[in-house]
């Protein structure tokens, strides 16, 4: 055995992973350290010739390419947290959203229902154009209506999709729907903020416009709507009305509307776009 090359007294024991110098305990580890400048770190980009690369080597190379994929995630994910300015067109939309007693939630672009939400406040009509995503789980159907205004019944905006001019397709599938209609087609809506254990409804009012029945709720990005027949009523838990009214005042922590403050805000968000 090769003797410590620090202190030349004992037999070496261990080798340095970045220089390879051998030592043979804790004490002449540290004098190597402090006496050559080494960090002791094995030097994962260092050239290996052909003929002395092994396995070993062929995985320090892959756990290294894989700590790289890492901390580029990990970099990216934390300037997504340091972004925390949002671009006046969705601080207009939220503020437009609360004003209507609504709770708005926008989530990070790169989720999903970010990049692929087309919500938005039109100026020129102050009106909030939704995006509103139907499900229908007794044929396992989904839909997505894009930019309806708020003011739209309910009732009518869901009726397009059983009409004669609806894809034959589609109107095939919802046929019990059709037959059905009203009073015995209703429209419920997820209860935000309810444990997975406890999921709850809201039943909304197909003769209300989409504002009114989006009142004291919270929406994460757009309403998603479920359509139901009554025979099918029993097999979800709607919610009473005092737990609607105090919904949106526990969410927030306060009354829904802007204070004045907001409302300033709000003003000179709308200027900028006018």
């Amino acid at each position: 055995m090769k003797k410590c090359e620090v202190c030349s007294e004992v037999e070496a024991k261990y080798r340095c992973p970045r220089c390879e110098l051998q030592t043979c305990c804790l004490k002449c580890v540290r004098q190597h350290k402090e006496t050559s400048g080494c960090s002791g770190l094995r030097d994962k980009t260092a050239f290996i010739a052909v003929t002395e690369f092994n396995d070993r080597h062929l995985l320090n190379d892959y756990r290294f390419l894989e700590d790289c994929g890492r901390k580029n995630s990990n970099a990216s994910r934390d300037q997504l947290k340091r972004t925390s300015n949002k671009p006046n067109f969705l601080k207009v939309l939220e503020n437009q959203a609360r004003n209507r007693k609504v709770r708005l939630r926008l989530m990070p672009y790169p989720m999903s229902k970010r990049k692929h939400n087309s919500t938005m406040y039109q100026h020129r009509l102050k009106t909030i154009l939704w995006q509103v995503e139907w499900r229908f789980p007794e044929v396992e159907y989904s839909t997505i209506d894009r930019r309806v205004p708020e003011t739209h019944i309910l009732g009518d905006i869901l009726d397009k999709h059983f009409s004669v001019d609806a894809d034959p397709v589609v109107r095939h599938r919802l046929k019990r729907f059709v037959e059905d209609r009203e009073p015995s087609c209703l429209v419920l809506m997820e209860r935000r903020g309810a444990t997975q254990s406890d999921t709850s409804y809201y039943q909304l009012d197909l003769k209300k416009t989409l504002a009114e029945n989006l009142q004291e709720k919270e929406i994460v990005e757009y309403p998603t709507l479920t359509v139901v027949t009554q025979g099918k009523l029993s097999d979800y838990k709607i919610v009473s009305c005092d737990i609607l009214t105090n919904d949106l005042k526990t969410s927030d922590g306060k009354q829904p509307g802007l204070k004045d403050k907001e409302e300033g805000e709000n003003r000179l968000s709308e200027k900028a776009f006018a």
